[in-house]
């Protein structure tokens, strides 16, 4: 049995995600919910309501006035703003017990992950507030795979690290060699044990490769591609990957972008950089 097979098997140990987000899944589900109810199920996990306030306040949403409870967040921003920022903050609180922080720096993960989020919205202003949200939450959550990594086998995923810095290779073409799989697939898969929707299951699972995503989910998987790669290659990434990655050509065609598109998205990326910073200070 190879390594990855031992991780996806054991999906049950591995993080599971607060009560309070899952309720929220299923709020979301449920069409006749309504902005009350989602204050209701945020409110029952005052770590997860403060976490999300906290966030809230952040410069990246420059409000002009400090939002002291959810149902004042959900005027400001919207219900699909506070809902996905309830996903993303019990995405990271899941991840929490395993101590990761004490060995590689999370600061940065998390960091390159906001970025892409950020650049996936100004990439594509003309969407509307529930599509842009779901682009948002996918690339929020596009390397979570990597993090599943180090929580099922930490010191072989340590080693991985290094070996792609020693040959110079990705980070993801070393995972497949050593584990028979790569983190797109784990992330993808820990999605699904959480029951999210292919929405975000597909751009997570295909953000390396958006020409092998479902035709449905193609455009997504695309731009949350090359929210990935513009990230990096403004030097918003996570200090393990040496090589940064190409903007795909498909995702490219699909989006109907040139270089000069995206040397320009990439300039309107380090424009807010301050705000992206406030943003991760704000979820760590």
């Amino acid at each position: 049995m190879s390594d990855f097979q031992q991780i996806t098997e054991g999906l049950d140990e591995l993080p599971t995600l607060p009560v309070v987000v899952s309720r929220v899944l299923q709020a979301v589900e449920d069409k006749q919910s309504s902005a009350k109810d989602l204050v209701d199920i945020i409110q029952n996990d005052q770590a997860i309501a403060a976490k999300v306030l906290r966030v809230a306040n952040s410069a990246y949403y420059g409000l002009p006035n400090k939002v002291n409870t959810i149902s004042h967040a959900i005027v400001l921003l919207g219900f699909e703003t506070v809902r996905n920022l309830c996903l993303g903050v019990g995405v990271f609180r899941s991840f929490l017990p395993y101590r990761l922080h004490e060995s590689v720096n999370l600061e940065k993960f998390w960091e390159h992950t906001i970025a892409s989020a950020v650049c996936s919205r100004i990439l594509r202003p003309d969407k509307s507030q529930e599509e842009s949200e779901e682009t948002f939450l996918a690339a929020l959550i596009h390397d979570i795979g990597r993090l599943c990594f180090l929580a099922a086998q930490p010191d072989l995923y340590l080693k991985v690290i290094l070996n792609a810095k020693k040959e110079g290779k990705p980070l993801i073409e070393i995972e497949q060699n050593v584990f028979g799989g790569t983190h797109a697939e784990l992330g993808g898969l820990l999605c699904k044990h959480w029951n999210f929707g292919k929405e975000l299951i597909q751009p997570v699972v295909h953000h390396h490769d958006p020409e092998n995503a479902e035709p449905e989910y193609a455009e997504r998987a695309a731009e949350v591609a090359v929210s990935n790669c513009i990230a990096q290659q403004r030097g918003m990434r996570w200090r393990v990957d040496t090589v940064i990655p190409e903007v795909p050509q498909f995702a490219m065609d699909v989006l109907e972008l040139t270089p000069e598109d995206v040397t320009q998205l990439g300039d309107r990326l380090e424009g807010r950089r301050s705000m992206i910073e406030s943003f991760t200070m704000a979820l760590m």
